[in-house]
């Protein structure tokens, strides 16, 4: 599925593109984004003097919200709210339910990431992600809306409220974080280093086994929801397995999450993810590529709402081959848990390359 020098073949300053990787789309809820998630990788490593360096956008829609303040909007009807959710009513809500807790998101999310992987020796990787993060109030609302009629998706309690809110409030034991106005700007989140060692690979370059370890620096801003203020760590292992035409990678991650400095009074876990991903030769310069993406935490499950619930997320798209080394690839994002605990409906876009770093480097998978 590769386009691939042949064996022993220098690259020069390039390396052939791969069109059968994972799309590195992470989940993007707005409130588990301050949180460590590493995105899907391939199994196969980028050879030993080989970087890539990549420039990821994911444009993502939410509105989710806590059963019972999903209840009270539709009773009120727009007679009083008109819609719109403060914190004190959130914190009302919570002191009513239950489970004594509340949530209600509302925005959109631009997540761009400046990522890079370098191949240091055989069987060893260096990868890095820096990402920006944009939060604004967004124009999805009213299409989504009509997307979900269209195909009579369940709207989890859209209508309810008002459209092209921002809004981000968590409300848990009397502890509560809200943020009702779309910080300004394109801000820094938090950096995310990681090591990738390759465990087994067969001889006939069809099928490997690589493990990561992968830490979160606090270089976000706390108030902003664009990181957590302390450091993450996370343990992953990937698979994959190429055929004729077609690649299949599968694998996981567990992060060991730190405290959340904005309110470390609130209960948290770790988190976990999974990932399969199928990708087809569609032509020798493109491949159609589709990926399930799922997840549970760092948020404790409750009654009264999906966000502790696991959630599973598509995306399908395609990537295309610019040149030798260049990669351009699209997809789109959508939720596929009736309950909406992840971001609605999104687009993905990426660019990539790759070259060799160090003289006389060996195209390689």
């Amino acid at each position: 599925m590769a386009l691939a020098a042949g064996p022993g073949e220098s690259v020069g300053a390039e390396e052939p593109a791969r069109l059968d990787d994972p799309f590195p789309v992470r989940n993007q809820l707005p409130l588990g984004l301050p949180f460590l998630e590493e995105p899907p990788r391939s199994a196969f490593l980028v050879a030993p003097g080989i970087a890539e360096a990549s420039l990821g956008l994911a444009y993502e829609t939410t509105l989710s919200a806590s059963d019972s303040l999903v209840d009270l909007y539709r009773e009120d009807d727009f007679a009083t709210y008109d819609g719109l959710v403060t914190q004190e009513i959130l914190e009302g809500v919570a002191a009513g339910s239950p489970s004594d807790s509340a949530y209600y998101l509302d925005g959109e999310t631009l997540r761009a990431v400046l990522g890079g992987r370098l191949g240091l020796m055989n069987h060893l990787e260096i990868d890095f992600e820096i990402p920006l993060l944009m939060h604004t109030r967004g124009f999805l609302d009213s299409p989504i809306d009509s997307y979900h009629a269209w195909f009579g998706f369940p709207d989890g309690g859209r209508t309810a409220f008002a459209r092209d809110q921002y809004v981000v409030g968590y409300s848990d034991a009397g502890r509560t974080v809200f943020l009702e106005d779309p910080p300004p700007g394109l801000r820094l989140g938090d950096l995310v280093v990681s090591g990738r060692v390759g465990l087994l690979k067969e001889a006939t370059g069809r099928s490997a086994l690589a493990a990561s370890l992968a830490a979160k620096l606090p270089t976000g801003s706390i108030e902003r929801f664009d990181g957590s203020g302390h450091a993450d760590f996370a343990l992953g292992l990937q698979a994959s397995w190429r055929f004729e035409r077609a690649t299949l990678h599968a694998g996981g991650g567990f992060s060991r999450l730190g405290t959340w400095s904005l309110e470390p009074g609130f209960e948290m876990g770790d988190r976990g993810s999974l990932f399969l991903t199928w990708a087809y030769r569609a032509t020798p310069l493109s491949g159609i590529v589709v990926q399930l993406l799922g997840g549970a935490g760092p948020f404790p499950r409750r009654d009264d709402g999906s966000l502790g619930r696991p959630a599973l997320e598509i995306a399908a798209g395609m990537r295309h081959a610019g040149g030798a080394s260049w990669t351009i690839e699209w997809a789109l994002l959508e939720n596929l848990t009736r309950d909406l605990n992840v971001p609605d409906f999104g687009l993905f876009f990426g660019i990539s390359r790759r070259f060799a770093w160090r003289k006389g480097a060996v195209a390689g998978t």
